[in-house]
Order: structure tokens, then sequence, then C-alpha cells
């Protein structure tokens, strides 16, 4: 078992009267988050240290349950998991929207939240609102979660420009939080964990006022408490404009990488994006997907799809060579880099050829169930990828269009037809 140490640190910020931040560290658990109040008065602070205090009961009392998640593999491991971190923010949400249902000075009140869970080499994070999650790797420094904010939105539909961002006056109204619904639907994925990770929470009380770039520039220098004081203080010297939350969590006792192990999460993006269906995604986008990617391995000569059988799995091809046929004859061998199987994520209509492993290969997969399932609570992933298959349809049919055109033609070209008749002399 992973052990993780952590520290936290929490300030009010230079403008604000009280703080309406909250934070959890619960070693034991493995268990970390972030809340950020909302509400005004003492209702913000009220919502968020109901939200902490929540999801602490909730993950001592599924600890049981974790462990027996442990037994299953890879796929539904994660899937539990993630369920799991799910049923939290839920429950957490519902018992804040019946407290402000009862008690009339908490009306309104609400609050974001960022919630990490290290269960052996997986961080599992479950995301509400504009507070970030941030992971220090290999001196970069990946924001793994997407703020749920009025701001962010208009960015990503192209209607603001993420340098007008900062003077944008709504930018932090946000549009998703625990509280206003009994069941929030929260946005949830994993990472796999490599020595020498450090995962930053925080409130935008730190992220307003300090980038990316500060973050890996203060970790080459300080670790543990003085890390956060040093975050802190930075936020505060640039304006401190809101309460300010770090936590700051660091497992300590990793397992080297096998070297034919499962693929670094940095990896499994690469390789979604050299897709046409997710090329136009985020990079937060693409952690979302991979909630549905499993990998696979498959000995020389096996039958990865068969022709004529219905099949309902995407698969891109990680390592290895594999061939297509079509009622035994070779149409095409396929390497590392390629994918088939795309039209099984619409329907389970026979497949019209059957590929096989030439050599041993290690695939990425994803069921249509899956994929289906991640569509129906992300509007935004479910719109990006319709508009990849309405374009690859189009270019597939333009293509097509295009060589029948040809076909129908008695002639082909006409500077062919020219080279075929005499010359013609000219009239003087």
């Amino acid at each position: 078992m992973l052990k993780v140490s952590a520290w936290a640190g929490s300030h009010k910020g230079r403008v604000r009267t009280n703080n309406e931040d909250s934070y959890l560290v619960n070693e034991e658990v493995g268990l970390f988050a972030v809340a950020d109040g909302v509400g005004g008065g003492n209702a913000g602070e009220v919502a968020s240290q109901l939200a902490v205090r929540s999801v602490d009961d909730f993950f001592v009392t599924a600890r049981e349950r974790l462990v027996q998640h442990r037994r299953d593999n890879e796929e539904i491991f994660r899937r539990r998991v993630l369920a799991e971190l799910s049923g939290a923010l839920r429950e957490a949400s519902g018992k804040i929207f019946a407290k402000a249902a009862e008690d009339f000075s908490c009306y309104g009140m609400a609050t974001t939240m960022d919630l990490l869970l290290i269960l052996e080499e997986g961080a599992f994070i479950g995301h509400v609102g504009d507070s970030r999650v941030y992971l220090v790797r290999a001196d970069k420094v990946y924001q793994l979660t997407e703020d749920h904010s009025v701001g962010q939105r208009l960015v990503k539909s192209g209607r603001l420009k993420s340098e007008d961002l900062k003077t944008f006056p709504y930018r932090n109204v946000i549009e998703r939080s625990l509280g206003p619904v009994p069941a929030v639907q929260p946005d949830t994925f994993w990472v796999n964990v490599e020595a020498g990770d450090l995962f930053v929470l925080c409130s935008d009380g730190l992220s307003d006022f300090v980038t990316p770039n500060d973050i890996r520039t203060l970790v080459q220098s300080y670790r543990g408490k003085d890390l956060v004081v040093r975050l802190i203080r930075l936020a505060n010297q640039r304006g401190g404009g809101d309460n300010i939350t770090v936590v700051l969590v660091e497992p300590e006792n990793v397992r080297p990488a096998m070297r034919n192990g499962p693929l670094d999460w940095t990896m499994r993006v690469e390789h979604l994006r050299g897709v046409f269906l997710f090329n136009q995604m985020s990079d937060q986008e693409l952690l979302r997907v991979l909630r549905c990617v499993y990998e696979e391995h498959r000995r020389p000569g096996a039958i990865i799809i068969r022709e004529g059988e219905p099949g309902d799995r995407f698969h891109i091809l990680v390592q290895g060579t594999a061939e297509v046929t079509v009622s035994g004859v070779l149409l095409q061998t396929m390497r590392a880099g390629q994918h088939f199987g795309e039209l099984a994520l619409v329907d389970n209509s026979p497949r019209s050829a059957t590929v096989t492993a030439l050599d041993a290969v290690h695939l990425l997969t994803i069921k249509r169930n899956d994929l289906l399932e991640l569509l129906e609570s992300d509007a935004e992933i479910a719109r990006k990828l319709l508009w990849a298959f309405l374009g690859n349809v189009t270019e597939r049919l333009r293509s097509v269009s295009h060589q029948l055109a040809d076909k129908s033609r008695p002639i082909s070209k006409a500077v062919d037809v020219d080279a075929t008749l005499p010359a013609v002399p000219r009239r003087s």
C-alpha cells in the first residue's frame, strides 16, 4: 500500500473578511479535498465544511468496499472506484441541499469540491466547480481539472478569447457546484501515480493569482509545508482577492513502472489524440474519456475482431502489427498508431472484416456501452464526438462520390485524349 504525505494551509486573503474555504487531509484513507463555499455570510463556510465532513464519513464507511474493489481486474476496479467518488459527491450535495431547505439562513449556499483518492498506484479524482487539481511530474505541471464556470465555457465555445478571460466580469460564475440540486453530475477520472509525483489541490483564490509556471518554479526550491506557505504568500502578494486554500499530496513509496506494464496516462492521451474522434478534445476532456479506455494484450495469431460477428469495441493499436482480411483476402497490414472498429461505437452490426494479430500486440480498447454512459453525462464530449463522426462520414462520402464520378466518365482525363489524337495544323 502506498504511503502518502500531505500538507495543507488556508488563508482568508487580503480582501475577504471571513474564510469560506475548507479542506480535508486523511492520510490513513488516502483521501484529500478542497472545497470553496459560496453563498455569502456564513453560508458558504457551512456548505464547504458540510461537504468535507460528508465525503470523509462516506469513505471511512466505504473502506471495506474499496478493499473488495482491489480484487477486481483493472477495468472493473477503476469503474467501481469512480462510481464511489460520484456517489460521495452526490451524497454531499444532497446534504447541503437539505440543510439549505431547513435553515433559511443557509438558503442558496453551495460549494465547489475537488476530491483526490489515492489507491494503490492510482489517483482517482472527483471535480465539481472551479477549484483545481494540478499534477507536478518530471518538471511539468498538468492542470487535470477543467473549470465549471461561465468564463471557461465561453472560451471553449470560441465566444471569448483566453487572453480576455482575466478581465471578463463573469469569469468566476460557476455553473456546477454541490448544493443547488440534490444530485450533481461530477467529473470523475483517474491517473496513474509515479515516483516523484506531487498533487496540488487548490481553491480559485490560488489559481486566479498563481500560474502553473509559478508552481513549477516554486517546486524546484520548496517542498511540504514550506511550499504551502510560499504558494499562499505569492497569491496574497498578487492581490489576495479571495480565500486561498492549498493541499499538497505526495505519494512516497511508489513502485517503479514495469517496462511492459500499463501505459502512463499521458501516453494514453496522446494515443487518443492521434484518432480523428478525439483530436479536437482538450486534455481534461481526454482524461474523462480515459474512464472508458482499458488495455488489452493479444498473442500472435489471435483474432481481435472476426468478420460477420457483431462487435461493440473500438481499438487503437499501440504496439505490434495486425492484418485486415475480407473473405480471406488481405486488405491491409496495420501498425502502431492505427485504429479500427469505430463503427462499433455506433451500433452492433456485423463486422465487415477480420483483424488478426501478426505478433504480440498491445491495444487500447473502448466498449460502446462505456462510451455511451460517458456521453450521457458529458454533453460537451458528446458534441465533439458527434461532429468528429459527421466530419469523417462527410469526407468518406465525398471520396466515394469523386470515385463514382471518375468511373462514370467515358474518358477519364482530357489530357490523355489529346495525347492519342494526331496534331491538327493551324490555319494561317
